[in-house]
């Protein structure tokens, strides 16, 4: 008998996401209702959504052969993500399109469909690994290995093997997509578990179109609220001011996974605890560990205070792995340390549910050493920091201690990270909060620091600070704040402080949450110290004084007056040969004479400034012409005029002569030399004749004359 997939009164359930006016609609079902499961359809992800600027991280889940991957080898469950490609018949979803036998064509996105390359194959590990993240908690197995039939087949309500299918396909020259306006993907209702083989076989796999989607991750998200409503789920949805909206894909931070949360950067299943919920009474994961079955606890808590902690695993080489797999689960494991050590528990990836909370104690005596549970916070790139934790444990030198080590699930509901309340849209509690971790055990030197260090800023001004510090860990880090004042936001891409300082001075407290690539997790705080302004910055010039070309300029101190200390100078376009320092002092030698101007530019720890020109006049070098002096006749009259060039003025002049000599003042400021000669001379002779000429600032310029003294 061909199925008849069950429409309430023919109403077909549609979950839309992101459409705007003018998004197509479903077309009338083609077949007959019947009871026992639903056609429901996923509207594709729209473009151009908010947060589609970030990057799309590429995603590879090592050298494993992606057409054999597998989330839980040996589970009686499967869910098959098929991505080769089928033939489907004799269906209800031929029923619902008309079309006898509808082919579900083999993964592409190179438009080469016989095979798959580097790209696709990355495509196909994602999409899975966010598919088997989101059903880790369960006992099944996702694998995209073709299962024997036996494996997709119950035999009877009490046959615990069975499976169902998802087929990876592309919505082009798709009759399936077509009958539900392209959606993003579709599937029926109320198919799982060993009594609904009969459904299973009536209905038909389920659909995800990947061509209509932007990234691997909404196509695993896509097939996850797949297998949800498979299990009967319905979207929790959310009561607003205005009505009711069954479809709530959540908010920045997180949103429940059957309500496709493209946009989010945690997803997970919930039981309706997050504000405004139109279905609080539903509990996802109650509701799947049923028709799913359940994973056992893969350890013990450690708990039990002085010896409970030996049954508890132990840390191999500083490292292990597990899972949270159901609410309440506590994790304990055991660690023997001789040197200061950060312990770190972190999801093994951004795809998981798990947000981790830490708990370190004494191994011997139950005692508290530490507890981590981090606000998380959006961060770059469709991921959230503050899902990890770490907690650092000093040991004195010379000894050592035994930890136990207890892993945990947590919430983010008031911001604190304790999940003790639930005030925002996207909040969500520890009940969903599954899924797979890495312990470690590194020495603190060896793992990510953080500070904050911020620089004052005057009310109501611009704020443009870096204010994180990061030394060690791995690359790349994730950065968000939270609690900021008002005018004031933080740049998770370039770690930047931005806004406008508040207009009140105040001490104004900085909250950050930092990890890197190892799970290495910190909340780091400080402060923005707000101050009130200030009279307004200046510049106090000392008086102008002379100097020469080629003599060392004393120092000249510059002084800023108002403006909040300390300060910095600079200048650009200095004279040949000077210098300023950075706290204001003008030192060098001038090498060009003129009236100069000395442009000088101060800044203080506000980010304020102000400049100046100081005018600083340069003499030429002071020198004394001619080089060289005339002959002279024995027992005659010599007279010679001497010039001084450059200097500064007043200018002292000396001369020295063994037969006698005087300089005699001229008014334009040059001396006449007078020399007695001797009378008689046998033969020509030499009169060696020193002059000099001090100024103003002490520069001397001297020669020494041979004067010849010609016979008569």
């Amino acid at each position: 008998m061909r199925p008849r997939p069950l429409l309430l009164a023919g109403l077909l359930v549609v979950i839309p996401l992101a459409l705007g006016p003018g998004s197509p609609a479903l077309g009338t079902p083609g077949g007959p209702p019947e009871a026992g499961s639903t056609a429901v359809a996923v509207a594709a992800p729209a473009t151009g959504m908010p947060r589609a600027e970030r990057a799309v991280a590429r995603r590879a889940a090592g050298d494993v052969d992606v057409l054999a991957l597998h989330s839980r080898p040996g589970a009686a469950r499967t869910v098959y993500l098929d991505v080769v490609g089928a033939t489907v018949a004799d269906v209800g979803w031929n029923a619902l399109t008309g079309v006898g036998s509808l082919v579900a064509a083999p993964f592409d996105r190179d438009g080469d469909p016989a095979s798959l390359g580097a790209e696709e194959q990355d495509w196909v590990r994602w999409t899975w690994q966010v598919l088997a993240a989101k059903l880790a908690p369960f006992d099944v197995d996702v694998t995209t290995e073709r299962p024997s039939t036996d494996a997709l087949r119950a035999d009877g309500p009490d046959d615990p093997t069975w499976g169902v299918e998802i087929l990876l396909t592309q919505a082009y020259d798709n009759p399936v997509a077509a009958w539900c306006g392209r959606c993003g993907g579709t599937t029926y209702t109320y198919l799982l578990g060993a009594d609904r083989q009969a459904q299973r076989d009536a209905s038909g796999p389920a659909w995800v179109f990947a061509d209509l989607m932007r990234q691997p991750r909404d196509a695993g998200l896509t097939a996850a609220l797949h297998v949800g409503r498979m299990a009967g789920l319905e979207p929790h949805g959310r009561t607003t001011a205005v009505g009711t909206t069954t479809f709530w894909a959540g908010g920045a931070l997180w949103g429940p996974i059957l309500g496709l949360p493209v946009d989010a950067d945690v997803s997970g299943w919930s039981h309706g605890s997050y504000p405004g919920a139109t279905h609080p009474e539903q509990d996802d994961v109650a509701t799947l560990a049923a028709a799913l079955g359940t994973v056992a606890d893969d350890g013990p808590d450690g708990s039990g205070g002085q010896g409970g902690a030996e049954a508890a695993r132990a840390l191999v080489d500083g490292h292990a792995t597990g899972a949270i797999e159901s609410p309440g689960d506590v994790d304990g494991f055991v660690v023997a340390i001789d040197r200061p050590t950060a312990i770190t528990a972190a999801p093994v990836s951004d795809d998981e549910m798990l947000d981790v909370a830490l708990t370190v104690r004494d191994a011997d005596t139950g005692v508290e050493i530490g507890r981590a549970a981090p606000p998380t916070l959006p961060a770059a790139s469709w991921v959230a920091t503050g899902t990890g934790a770490t907690v650092d444990v000093p040991v004195a030198a010379g000894t050592s201690r035994r930890l136990l080590v207890q892993v945990a699930g947590d919430g983010s509901g008031d911001g604190v990270g304790d999940g003790s309340a639930l005030a925002r849209p996207d909040a969500y509690d520890a009940a969903g909060s599954l899924g797979r971790y890495a312990v470690t055990a590194r020495p603190l030197e060896d793992v990510l620091a953080a500070r904050v260090g911020t620089t004052p800023v005057v009310t109501g001004t611009a704020v443009t600070q870096t204010p994180l510090v990061l030394t060690g860990g791995v690359p790349p880090y994730r950065t968000a704040a939270l609690g900021l004042p008002e005018g004031l936001r933080f740049d998770p891409y370039s770690g930047a402080l931005l806004g406008a300082a508040p207009d009140v001075p105040q001490t104004t407290p900085l909250r950050f949450v930092v990890s890197d690539a190892e799970g290495t997790t910190r909340v780091v705080a400080g402060e923005l110290r707000v101050t009130p302004p200030g009279p307004s910055l200046g510049i106090d010039l000392p008086d102008s004084r002379p100097a020469e070309v080629g003599l060392a300029l004393g120092p000249v101190r510059f002084a800023a007056t108002g403006g909040t200390a300390p300060y910095a100078w600079s200048s650009t376009g200095l004279p040949p040969g000077l210098a300023l320092a950075a706290d204001g002092t003008l030192t060098g030698t001038p090498r060009t004479a003129g009236d100069l101007l000395v442009p000088v530019r101060v800044q203080d720890a506000d980010g304020a400034t102000a400049t100046a020109l100081w005018p600083l006049r340069v003499v030429p070098r002071l020198a004394l012409r001619p080089t060289r002096l005339p002959a002279g006749r024995a027992g005659s009259a010599y007279r010679v005029t001497l010039v001084a060039t450059g200097g500064l003025p007043s200018l002292r002049w000396r001369v020295r002569a063994p037969t006698g000599a005087r300089l005699e003042r001229v008014d334009d400021g040059s001396r006449v030399l007078r020399l007695r000669l001797p009378r008689v001379v046998p033969a020509s002779r030499t009169v060696v004749v020193d002059v000099e000429v001090v100024d103003a600032l002490g520069v001397r310029a001297q020669r020494t004359y041979a004067v010849r003294v010609l016979p008569r």
